[in-house]
């Protein structure tokens, strides 16, 4: 049985800018820590997918800027994410992140909160990591 996730996050940016910062694994993928990040393959200067330690990451769809869906390929497990991006005003945006993981095995299923467990883990840390990137600049 697949498992949701649901979150948003607030960032005090234009929506380009943290359309491109969610898109690129070198500043911090939803997915996965940007250090385990090992190899991305890019199309007209587009990231269509990357590997990481614990599986391979494909971007299925890629409507700059507002909508992302990427599917994380792993061992266990089969990580679908549909990230929006939504322009509030002139120098907010909303990031709206659905999470849904599918087990792959038998084995994956009775294992289940692990999968759960790291994927929120991720996306808490990639929260902290976007409001410190998009927070306010100490001179």
């Amino acid at each position: 049985m697949p498992d949701l996730i649901r979150t948003s996050i607030d960032l005090p940016a234009k929506l380009a800018e943290v359309f491109a910062y969610v898109a690129d694994p070198a500043t911090g993928p939803i997915v996965s820590s940007a250090k385990e990040v090992l190899d991305a393959t890019r199309d007209n200067g587009q990231v269509t997918s990357f590997e990481t330690k614990r599986g391979t990451v494909k971007y299925v769809t890629q409507a700059s800027p507002h909508y992302l869906e990427g599917e994380y390929q792993q061992k266990r497990a089969r990580t679908r994410y549909e990230i929006r991006c939504e322009a509030i005003g002139e120098a907010t945006t909303r990031v709206s992140i659905d999470v849904n993981i599918q087990p792959q095995s038998m084995r994956a299923k009775l294992s289940g909160p692990l999968p759960r467990l790291r994927a929120k883990l991720q996306l808490n840390d990639w929260r902290e990591q976007a409001q410190q990137h998009f927070g306010p600049k100490k001179k």
